[in-house]
């Protein structure tokens, strides 16, 4: 078979929004499932694909947010493949970067689709981008490239004089250290010259690199309508002054001031006021990758005011440089063979209170945190104090080492060992993983709590008989539990409001009774925990 390509057009103008139809002709037998090909392009930018209106851009993942690999081809004929029930368009898996080929299966001898060029802010010179049928099996080419251009108006590029002129900087440390809260907070500062109009003027500030947003602390979250449809993206995570404080699309309307642009380049947000900032932070990249340390060196970010034709760009110019630096290493915070008061900052940290009756708190990061001595041993028949632990925010690893410990994991899903002794332990929010004793045969009859809305937590050594179940006073009875096996599980659940408390691994529901719960007072703070024991 030989296969060949046509355009209607080969001149697409943004401000007429130009529609071009590709045209394909097969001179022989289909054979049967259809003729796979494919269509190559040859651009000067990876992101030719954005000169088309968001038929022709990768498409968003609802569940995630985050951009996929299919492309929607509208209008479609005598192509085969996946159609959209909701459009009507065709769906083209698996197009990777650098997008230069599009896999299409020609099921008839003619066959089309359809792109819309897309009147972007941006004043571009003219470009061109040639399109041509891929070499494969089962057919000869037997068309040339088709080179279309793509500019701004009839006139060519865009760049008006009468529009405000922005003038763009950057404060802040000259070095911004991740986990550092004096030094890992930057302000981007636009500052206009002449008139904001009515509608403000929408900015977009552009990295130099593909989804940077997470080196930031900004999140990416979904936007949809009253039943439930996804209709785009914003961020949160920001502070902002001098922008409009909500997004509107397609009616509905959310408490943001920006959203994300393509491939997670950076953001854009409308300024409404002369003067605008947007501050941002940048994160420890270990919270990530679920490591302790994740070493990178210095990096440097370009971060760009894109030019567009709603405004002009100020004398200062319109790219800044960033360079951000690893956290710094913490020492660990060792307390003496008293009763110590230790207390954590907002970075990582390993406390350990040695001998003695501790309290330690671990505040904001991700901590280690330890009632006696700063090991990783379970410290099996040596003394031990009657340590108080609070873990804080951030998922905490906590033990209490020998000792009658109260062990509190408070925010985030934490990894809770009582070690030896008689402990009491409390996951709290999160998702917690609870060992009360040491995995060493058991050592001690242990209390474990559980309140109302505070995740499902997964207790890895209850014995029954031996250990018991604390019950939060005030927020339910034992005539609400629920114990329902699963597997070699008993699941903790609460009937009045549906939750699952915890998981008991390798216990029988059928083995606990009342006897094994015990009501206990909420204790959130050092003072109540004393008043317990």
């Amino acid at each position: 078979s030989a296969v060949s390509l046509s355009t209607d057009v080969t001149s697409l103008i943004e401000s007429e929004n130009t529609v071009i139809t590709f045209n394909f002709e097969v001179d022989g037998e289909i054979p049967e499932g259809g003729l796979p090909i494919s269509l190559d392009v040859d651009a000067p930018d990876l992101l030719w694909i954005t000169d088309f209106f968001n038929f022709s851009r990768t498409d968003i993942d609802e569940e995630t947010g985050q951009f996929n690999s299919i492309f929607i081809l509208p209008n479609p004929s005598g192509l085969g493949g996946e159609i959209s029930s909701f459009s009507g368009s065709l769906l083209v898996r698996d197009v990777l970067e650098p997008f230069d080929s599009i896999p299409l299966i020609l099921a008839e001898n003619t066959a089309s689709f359809e792109l819309n060029v897309f009147d972007d802010p941006f004043p571009e010179e003219t470009e061109s981008v040639s399109f041509s049928v891929g070499e494969g099996e089962g057919y000869t080419v037997t068309s040339d490239p088709v080179t279309v251009t793509i500019q701004d108006s009839p006139e060519g590029i865009v760049n008006p004089s009468d529009v405000p002129v922005i003038n763009f900087s950057i404060s802040g440390p000259d070095v911004l250290v991740e986990d550092d809260p004096d030094n890992n907070t930057f302000t981007l500062n636009f500052d206009v010259d002449g008139e904001v109009p009515e509608e403000g003027i929408t900015v977009i500030i552009e990295a130099d690199q593909l989804n940077v947003l997470p080196e930031f602390g900004i999140n990416t979250d979904i936007l949809r309508d009253d039943e439930g449809n996804f209709i785009g993206l914003f961020v949160n995570g920001t502070s902002t002054t001098g922008f409009s404080d909500e997004i509107t699309q397609d009616g509905v309307t959310t408490s943001s001031s920006l959203r994300p642009i393509e491939f997670g380049r950076g953001v854009q947000g409308t300024i409404v006021e002369s003067t605008a900032t947007f501050s941002i932070d940048v994160n420890n990249d270990s919270l990530f990758a679920g490591a302790e340390t994740l070493s990178e060196g210095l990096e440097t970010i370009s971060l760009s005011l894109v030019d567009t034709e709603t405004y002009n760009i100020g004398p200062s110019g319109n790219t800044v440089t960033i360079t951000i630096a690893d956290p710094p290493e913490q020492p660990s915070v060792i307390g003496a063979d008293g009763d110590d008061e230790l207390e954590g900052t907002v970075r990582n940290e390993t406390i350990a209170g040695e001998l003695g009756s501790d309290i330690i708190m671990g505040s904001d990061g991700n901590d280690v945190l330890r009632g006696d001595r700063n090991s990783r041993d379970t410290q099996d028949g040596e003394d031990g104090g009657n340590d108080i632990i609070f873990g804080g925010d951030g998922n905490d690893r906590i033990g209490g080492k020998a000792g009658d410990d109260i062990l509190s994991g408070d925010a985030g899903d934490d990894i809770i060992w009582g070690d030896d002794g008689n402990d009491i332990l409390m996951g709290v929010t999160g998702d917690d993983i609870l060992v009360g004793d040491n995995g060493s045969d058991g050592s001690g009859s242990d209390l474990f709590v559980f309140g109302l809305g505070d995740g499902t937590d997964t207790v890895l050594d209850f014995e029954v008989g031996i250990d018991a179940i604390g019950i939060v006073e005030g927020e339910f009875t034992f005539a609400e539990v629920t114990l329902t096996q699963d597997g070699e599980n008993t699941l903790l659940g609460v009937s009045t409001t549906g939750e699952t408390l915890a998981i008991l691994n390798n216990v029988q529901a059928s083995a606990i009774g009342e006897s094994d719960f015990i009501t206990v007072p909420d204790v959130s703070n050092p003072s109540e925990a004393l008043a317990i024991i």
